[in-house]
């Protein structure tokens, strides 16, 4: 099996959603691709969610916190500094979820802190989401990703996450967007306050490594430079995409959102 490490050193929302998408689409020439990524702070929904249904669009507006839509489906996630993306992408014929939280699980371990994986496919300990996850597919190609806490600023979740002008809200209340449903979440340092970002990225590729037999081609991200990347930072960067693309058709369904507070 080719594997393929790639680790963003930018914490550019748009240019790491970007990437993922580009690996997704034209990295398959890897059977098994790990992304490791951390984002400024920014709100980043789902794909059939509704902007002004989950988010205060107008404090992120007024506070220039870039609001994305992903490809994949789930609720609304706060990212900042402290909260770590990982994406698994492989092609169908060796795409294994159970593997990858088996994978973050014990790599998490290692700093002295169990996790439990629930029915919904969030990682939580204590009883407190500390990741969500979500998927996408397309051709033989699947996406795996997730947010893991590990000393994100709660507070500013809190405040983005809390859909202020009414007004939208009820004229969007018949459309087709996936709600989220708030969960209590938890950062990890406050149960080993030793826990840092570079710690837990070095932990997370050792593991992957292992499993790997140290087979592992690890890339920059600035490796990948090309056309298609950076019209994929363009769209993530377009209110065409993140605010035009809202679904408009009723359709009651409700999701648990990927973390909030």
């Amino acid at each position: 099996m080719k594997a393929l490490v790639v680790l963003s050193h930018r914490h550019n929302p748009a240019y790491n959603m970007a990437l993922e998408e580009v690996l997704f689409h034209e990295a398959k020439t890897y059977e098994r691709i790990l992304f490791l990524y951390v984002n400024s702070k920014s709100v980043i929904f789902g794909r059939n969610q509704n902007p002004y249904r989950e988010i205060d669009v107008t404090y992120a507006l007024k506070n220039d916190i870039p609001m994305i839509r992903r490809l994949s489906g789930g609720g609304t996630v706060y990212h900042d500094l402290g909260n770590l993306n990982f994406s698994f992408i492989e092609h169908q014929g060796c795409y294994d979820e159970h593997l990858h939280f088996r994978w973050i699980m014990e790599a998490v371990s290692k700093f002295g802190i169990s996790l439990e994986l629930t029915s919904r496919k969030d990682l939580i300990l204590s009883g407190k989401k500390i990741s969500g996850n979500a998927f996408y597919m397309k051709g033989n190609r699947r996406l795996h990703h997730g947010t893991l806490l590990v000393n994100a600023n709660l507070d500013g979740a809190h405040d983005l996450l809390m859909a202020s002008n009414f007004e939208h809200v009820k004229k969007f209340e018949n459309q087709k967007s996936v709600v989220s449903v708030p969960s209590p979440v938890v950062n990890m340092s406050e149960s080993n306050a030793s826990i840092s970002m570079p710690k837990l990225i070095e932990a997370i590729i050792d593991v992957f490594y292992k499993a790997h037999a140290y087979q592992v081609v690890v890339l920059e991200a600035d490796y990948f430079k090309s056309q298609k990347l950076q019209e994929a930072v363009q769209k993530y960067q377009s209110t065409k995409w993140n605010f035009g693309e809202t679904p408009i058709v009723e359709k009651k369904e409700v999701v648990h959102v990927v973390q909030s507070v």
